[in-house]
């Protein structure tokens, strides 16, 4: 090989690392990120039951999927969102940073009582850009990876299960006569 070959594979050899180094050091820290039960999942710390103040009938002239799926609870019931909203508040996909390196951003969605702004529960999932270099869409770059993979048996996304059944497992209606 003559000496310009060299150089020239050199600087390849030595760019790709310079540019990819944080592909594989984010992929290390999603992965050790998305593996801990205590940090990606659905948690409920306290279920609450609902009166009937707080239901009404789904609308006949809706399509149940323009209504908010976090919402719907049962065949026929939807939660009255104006009068959730006086009590409850509902963050839902907040970004949280965890790691500039990647960068990796945990996904949150909330419910917190108003009344003491005590956390009744949270989904937690995550998003890893896997480098700078996707991030922008360079070198052939993608959207990044979401946690938890995989899809369920309805065929739905893992990653936003825990996000849409996040009101259905805090919230129960309350039992007539109670």
């Amino acid at each position: 090989m003559s000496k310009k070959q060299w150089i020239v594979l050199i600087l390849v050899l030595g760019i790709y690392p310079a540019c990819k180094w944080d592909y594989y050091l984010s992929n290390y820290l999603f992965e050790q990120y998305c593996t801990d039960p205590d940090r990606v999942g659905l948690f409920v710390y306290e279920k609450v039951q609902l009166g009937d103040e707080y239901f009404m009938p789904i609308p006949k002239d809706k399509e149940p999927r323009d209504l908010g799926q976090h919402f719907i609870f049962g065949e026929n019931l939807i939660i009255n969102r104006e009068r959730f909203d006086e009590d409850y508040i509902f963050n839902v996909y907040k970004k949280v940073p965890i790691s500039s390196i990647g960068p990796i951003n945990a996904i949150e969605t909330s419910v917190i009582r108003k009344a003491d702004q005590k956390v009744l529960g949270k989904a937690v999932s995550a998003r890893n850009w896997q480098g700078w270099l996707n991030q922008f869409g360079l070198m052939g770059g993608f959207p990044g990876v979401y946690c938890p993979t995989g899809r369920n048996e309805k065929g739905f996304s893992k990653y936003r299960h825990a996000h849409k059944a996040l009101i259905k497992k805090i919230f129960t209606q309350a039992e007539h006569g109670e």
